[in-house]
């Protein structure tokens, strides 16, 4: 391979390749090494745990303290009423379309 003069393009190339800061001017003083970070222990899940507030023993106000806690409890306390009444409603209209029709009751000869 045959050497070949660079260019004023290429030496503009290398000449923008290197980086070269300015001297520091009397002014600003040295900047200190900090010390290097402290090493820290993983957190234990226990850690992340809050045992703070035990829940009453009354029934109602358990509930009330759950329905404050968390609102994923007051969807949960608002599903198991709907299921609740969708059951007592199916139950009731169940049971009075069984008892007033005997039909469904009778043995066929």
């Amino acid at each position: 391979m045959v050497n070949q003069p660079e260019t004023p393009e290429q030496e503009l190339l290398h000449q923008r390749e290197k980086l070269v800061l300015p001297a520091l001017s009397e002014g600003y003083p040295p900047r200190q090494i900090s010390s290097p970070p402290r090493m820290t222990l993983p957190t234990r899940p226990e850690q992340l745990i809050r045992r703070e507030n035990v829940p009453p023993q009354n029934l109602l106000a358990r509930l009330r303290y759950f329905w404050h806690k968390d609102p994923a409890y007051k969807v949960l306390m608002i599903a198991l009423v709907l299921v609740l009444v969708a059951g007592g409603l199916f139950v009731s209209l169940l049971s009075s379309a069984l008892l007033h029709n005997p039909v469904h009751f009778r043995r066929r000869p």
